[in-house]
């Protein structure tokens, strides 16, 4: 076989993949329990690797505050210091199969969306959406108020999506992409339906979760047109890796 022959032949592997994968939202860990090669002192950043002398300020507070959240350091001067020292790995999340949007950053603690492709067996990863306040991580924004938000997510918020995805027995992604894009989503700036249409088929088992804040983790759910966005990016992260082991 040719050279053009392999490529040609590697490349249809992966059309293959991309049109007949399925990505199945199937849980919410910690992620540096389900993330390979994640350890306690790995940041994960949006974009491909990058010089910490050219990382950009939203996506350097965002850091900051992720290093200070793993309670590795106590201000955003002595988490910086550690950056530069090469004590906090910086690396690029779709490197770890993962993915960030904006100037959302990924540290051990946070919990991350996990969708397997069921066809192929990639798994990919994403942080939860925060919701519309904008004074938060994803924006390159970090203080108390912010901290505060952060130990909701890891303490109730994604515990609780947890429970509910895995007594839903998985979410399919590709499912609610079909029953939302004739509603006017295109998954990028608008996923209004289809968040609303993910939040229907969650309540009623988040109604069925043991959580001592089950109201407010069912009003934070609905109330985010844009939660779907992030587990749609953990199904594209699946799949992708699903064809990376396409030589």
């Amino acid at each position: 076989m040719t050279i053009q022959q392999r490529v040609d032949a590697a490349n249809q592997k992966v059309a293959q993949m991309l049109t007949q994968g399925r990505p199945v939202w199937v849980d919410v860990q910690p992620a540096g329990q389900v993330i390979p090669g994640m350890t306690s002192h790995t940041i994960l950043v949006p974009g491909p690797p990058i010089e910490i002398g050219r990382i950009t300020p939203p996506i350097r507070t965002s850091v900051c505050g992720a290093v200070i959240h793993e309670g590795l350091a106590q201000t955003p001067a002595q988490a910086w210091e550690m950056v530069e020292r090469g004590e906090i790995l910086i690396r690029s999340s779709q490197d770890y199969g993962a993915a960030n949007a904006a100037c959302m950053v990924t540290s051990a603690s946070m919990p991350v969306i996990v969708v397997e492709d069921k066809t192929y067996g990639g798994r990919g990863y994403a942080p939860l959406h925060p919701g519309p306040n904008p004074k938060c991580l994803r924006w390159g924004l970090y203080d108390e108020e912010v901290e505060q938000d952060l130990r909701w997510f890891r303490d109730v918020y994604g515990p609780a999506l947890g429970q509910a995805v895995r007594l839903a027995g998985g979410i399919y992604v590709i499912t609610v992409l079909a029953k939302t894009a004739g509603m006017g989503d295109e998954n990028h700036n608008r996923q209004p339906a289809a968040s609303m249409y993910l939040a229907l088929q969650l309540i009623p088992w988040l109604l069925q979760i043991q959580s001592p804040e089950k109201d407010r983790v069912i009003t934070h759910l609905a109330a985010n047109d844009r939660f779907f966005l992030h587990v749609m990016m953990a199904g594209v992260e699946s799949i992708t890796q699903s064809c990376k082991q396409v030589p």
